[in-house]
């Protein structure tokens, strides 16, 4: 069950267990479009993305059918330099072939926090999802209004007929339940406890 407590295996180290299905299924969710993304700002075309994520996913897949090849270092920060150089490879290939400009090398290279941008991007929408559900549709709107809108709470108090207080109610609720549901992915991802692998 989704809302049972998460043991404290990491999720890299469900990938090569007995449900390891799942587990990819949840990697997959949260850093497949990540790693997109970040490799679309480097400046990769759609079909040159999608081959850096497979690339870094077999690298995955890889590393966790042979735990014993971990390296002790952070999950994200192994992923990071492992996305960087699938592109800054991919960059070189088709540089040769092209003889393009070694400004996307440099781009990726020196670009090491955008992954992780991206994965707390893509954790922000998931949980964004799950709380949505969970909260009244007034709630959630006094939220989106006031936080990520910008809207003064005033105005998204008239636009929503309540009082001021219940907007600034309604939007600390739903900023606490979304902390705890990203705090719980991340468990998940990096296991508890546990942040080398």
């Amino acid at each position: 069950m989704r809302d049972a407590p998460e043991t404290r295996h990491s999720l890299l180290a469900r990938l090569h267990g007995s449900d390891s299905d799942v587990a990819w299924v949840e990697f997959m969710k949260l850093y497949e479009p990540a790693i997109y993304r970040f490799a679309r700002r480097q400046g990769l075309q759609d079909a040159d993305a999608h081959e850096v994520v497979q690339e870094v996913l077999l690298s995955v897949r890889t590393l966790a059918s042979n735990p014993s090849n971990a390296r002790r270092e952070k999950f994200r920060a192994w992923l990071s330099t492992v996305t960087r150089n699938r592109i800054i490879d991919l960059v070189r290939k088709v540089a040769r072939k092209e003889k393009a400009t070694a400004q996307l090398i440099d781009r990726a290279a020196n670009d090491e926090d955008s992954l992780q941008f991206e994965v707390r991007h893509q954790m922000f929408a998931i949980a964004s999802k799950v709380v949505q559900q969970k909260v009244s549709s007034a709630q959630w709107q006094a939220f989106w209004k006031s936080t990520i809108e910008s809207i003064p709470p005033t105005k998204v108090a008239e636009q929503l007929g309540v009082s001021v207080g219940s907007v600034y109610v309604s939007r600390c609720r739903v900023m606490e339940k979304l902390r705890i549901e990203i705090d719980r992915m991340t468990r998940e991802d990096l296991g508890e406890g546990e942040r080398t692998w």
